[in-house]
Parts: structure tokens; C-alpha cells; sequence
């Protein structure tokens, strides 16, 4: 296909041909940089195609663009964060998790980004939720929400299908996108 459009100095989403993006509704998702077969090398170069590519992409009112990087600070040290204004951290009910949260924030502070958020996922009860925001509040880490365990989602993950129906946790991730829109 003709790849003029990556020639440009301003990208919207409109010129990015559909074979490149997946979606449903008002959600568009570009992959970039997925590894498909072995010996494909470091990841770095990747990194700083997807970096040069979302920094020229324009976003119109109420637009975000959320990259979805690998689990881990591995991406910090290509720099792919410096292009962004807020760090989104999921974080699990395990210390690992928690300590890995407050290495990303350092991180991202350390790079001027003003906005760390986490999401707690998978929590099963109100006291684990607690604990885990006592945690990061120590570390001035602030959370923008929480999404339950539920067996659902669980199931649907495994089974690799999409969510159906409502559930608590759709309506927490809904809420959590309208804080984001909002700017907080």
C-alpha cells in the first residue's frame, strides 16, 4: 500500500488506510511493533518508529491516543513516554506490582511527565483495595480507580471473546475514561 502518509508532518486518523486499524464504534486500535516470528531484534528501533508516529498524529476535541506498551519500565528506556502527558500504570494485587508502579512513576516523573495514574485490576475485596491504595498513597502515587475481580472477565479473557452485557467493571472503566477525557 502507498505509504505517503507517513511521510507527513501532521497524521490524523482518517489518513491512517483501514487495513491498519482495527475498531468498533469510536474505538480505533493501531498496532505497532508486534513481534510476530523469532530473531526479529531489539525492540528499539520499533519504539522509535511508534515514537516518531504518535508524535505526529493530531487528535481532535475529546480524541486520546493510549499506547499499550509491554508490562514493565523496558519502554521508559526507549524514551517512548517522553511523547505522552500521562502514565496509566495497571497494577495487581502483588508487591511486585506495587513496587513496579512506583519505579514507572519515578520514571516518568524523572522525564517531566506531570501525570501518573494507576488502576487497580483484579481486586477481590474492598480491604485488598484499601491496602493496595494505602500503598501506593505511600509512594504519591494517585489511583484513578479500581476494577474488580470478576469471574466474567476472567472467563472472557480466557476464552479470548469480547465482554458482553454490563458489568460493575465496564461501568468503573467507563468512569475512569471520563476522568481521563476530563483532564484529571
Amino acid at each position: 500500500p502507498d505509504a505517503e502518509w507517513l511521510r507527513r508532518d501532521r497524521i490524523a486518523f482518517s489518513d491512517i488506510p483501514a487495513e491498519y486499524v482495527v475498531g468498533k464504534n469510536r474505538f480505533k486500535f493501531l498496532m505497532v511493533g508486534k513481534i510476530e516470528d523469532p530473531f526479529q531484534g531489539c525492540a528499539c528501533t520499533m519504539a522509535d518508529m511508534t515514537r516518531d508516529l504518535v508524535e505526529r498524529i493530531e487528535t481532535k476535541d475529546k480524541e486520546i491516543v493510549v499506547i499499550d506498551t509491554e508490562a514493565g519500565v523496558e519502554s521508559f528506556g526507549r524514551g517512548l513516554e517522553r511523547i505522552v502527558d500521562t502514565v496509566l500504570v495497571i497494577v495487581e494485587p502483588s508487591f511486585q506490582s506495587i513496587a513496579l508502579a512506583g519505579r514507572i512513576h519515578s520514571m516518568a516523573r524523572g522525564m517531566g511527565i506531570g501525570r501518573v495514574r494507576t488502576i487497580l485490576n483484579k481486586v477481590g475485596s474492598e480491604k485488598r483495595e484499601q491496602k493496595m491504595m494505602d500503598e501506593l498513597k505511600k509512594k504519591d502515587i494517585a489511583v484513578l480507580g479500581t476494577i474488580g475481580f470478576e469471574e466474567e472477565i476472567n472467563e472472557a479473557g480466557f476464552e479470548g471473546r469480547a465482554l458482553g452485557g454490563e458489568s460493575k467493571a465496564k461501568n468503573d472503566m467507563k468512569q475512569m475514561m471520563m476522568t481521563i477525557l476530563e483532564g484529571r
